[in-house]
């Protein structure tokens, strides 16, 4: 029998462009089940971390997996034209490919693809499992207590308990590592949640118990071990970390904590709440307080050298000892770098300056200062200044002032009504408009879901 050459017959050009759309088909099916084994993970598509170079191999590969399809597609339709014409040879598309492993291969794409985003979703689930495990073990840790036998007076000895101080510092450091690896690895998922653990133990361990200010001789206290380092993981929170939070418009909840003698400097406090918190003797120094809430705080003694204090809440704030008759204390906020700091209500008497030339602060009727500071006060609210004046006091002459009222140019924005008059809030919010200090964490926005 004469051997005949047959054509396929679809046409070359239906024939490649349904192929290709049958492959890019099957690859958006298999870029549906990537995605959807991912979204759970990660808050954003992964591929948004990647770098240029990763996003361009991603897409070679991509395009190359999209062509091999096409060309197993076809060689199948190939192989089926053969076992139903076996007496005819074929001379379409590629016909000397090995029909049996590209028709294998196909018929087992969508079980290997299956199987793989099964295992995948294994391994998440397998992960999300440890690091469960690992935060429940570190939250138990953190209340790990110890035996202790204490001698008695009249012999003998009793039995306290104390906390177990070196369970509880493995403990912090075990937290800021799942924060860290959270950042790093889903999007900072946990990352949060660590740190409302973190702040949540200082409120609780560290509570303020009264704001009474100390009297001279004033000594620094030293905090407890673990509490100075749960305060040292929070304030060394990177930059990705803070990046977070920012987003999920998160505020450190540290209210009502007593921070006497902690080292806080260098520190990331960025929008944090502390409200009525001791600092008596805190290192604050370079630390961003940019945005935070310290109403009704006690700061004696606290070390505010290069502190960034750009829009802080210190309305109903004591910063009254030492007094200055006393001069063993020299205390004023001229290393602050301040801009539209709120001093509505707050005793300021232990203060000789209000900072340096260029700070923006606001204050209110009942506002408390030291008697040179007042009468310097009065001196200037007798020029009827108002807060649209600010812009032109960036030069003596322009608004015809004294060296010594220059000197108190923070005064150039002080309401004639005390702090709960209906106009103080709205007085802050135009201040920190004209100072371009709006958005978070300065305004009050709600964080968003967890």
């Amino acid at each position: 029998m004469t051997e005949t050459s047959t054509q396929i017959p679809i046409p070359p050009d239906i024939f490649w462009p349904l192929s290709g759309i049958l492959a890019l088909g099957l690859a958006g099916l298999v870029a549906y089940a990537v995605i959807s084994a991912s979204s759970s993970r990660y808050r954003s598509p992964p591929w948004e971390k990647w770098s240029p170079l990763a996003l361009s191999v991603a897409a070679v590969f991509a395009l190359l997996w999209t062509g091999l399809l096409a060309l197993t597609i076809v060689s199948a339709y190939s192989g089926a034209w053969e076992i139903l014409h076996p007496d005819e040879t074929r001379t379409g598309p590629l016909g000397g490919f090995g029909i049996g492993a590209l028709l294998a291969a196909l018929l087992g794409a969508p079980f290997v693809i299956w199987g793989t985003y099964l295992k995948h979703r294994t391994v998440r689930l397998q992960q999300e499992g440890q690091i469960t495990d690992r935060i429940n073990k570190a939250v138990e840790q953190l209340g790990a207590e110890k035996t202790l036998k204490l001698p008695r007076d009249e012999g003998g000895s009793v039995e306290r308990t104390a906390p177990n101080i070196e369970v509880r510092v493995g403990a912090i450091l075990s937290l800021e590592r799942i924060a860290q690896d959270s950042t790093a690895l889903d999007g900072g998922r946990d990352h949060v949640r660590v740190m409302e653990i973190l702040c949540a133990y200082l409120r609780e361990n560290a509570r303020a118990a009264n704001l009474t200010p100390t009297e001279l001789p004033f000594e620094r206290k030293r905090p407890r071990i673990d509490l100075q380092l749960a305060a040292t993981v929070i304030k060394r929170r990177s930059e990705a970390q803070q990046a977070i939070e920012a987003g999920q418009r998160y505020r450190l909840d540290l209210r009502e904590v007593d921070f006497d003698g902690f080292d806080l400097s260098k520190g990331a406090f960025r929008g944090a709440l502390m409200w009525r918190c001791r600092f008596e003797g805190s290192d604050l120094r370079e630390t961003d307080l940019s945005g935070a809430r310290l109403n009704g705080c006690l700061l004696n003694y606290a070390l505010l050298r290069q502190t960034r204090l750009h829009g802080v809440r210190l309305d109903g704030a004591v910063l009254n000892r030492p007094r200055i008759e006393d001069n063993v204390f020299t205390f004023n906020m001229d290393g602050a770098d301040a801009r539209g700091v709120s001093v509505m209500a707050a005793d300021l008497t232990a203060l000789s300056t209000l900072g340096e030339d260029g700070m923006t602060i606001i204050g209110s009727k009942d506002t408390q200062l030291s008697p040179d500071l007042d009468k310097l006060r009065q001196l200037i609210g007798a020029k009827k200044l108002t807060p649209s004046d600010l812009p032109r006091a960036g030069g003596a002459s322009e608004v015809n002032l004294s060296d010594e009222e220059i000197e108190g140019r923070p005064f150039l924005v002080w309401l004639e009504h005390d702090s709960d008059h209906f106009s103080a809030g709205m007085a802050v919010s135009d201040l920190f408009k004209s100072l371009d200090l709006t958005g978070w964490p300065f305004d009050d926005t709600p964080p968003k879901p967890l």
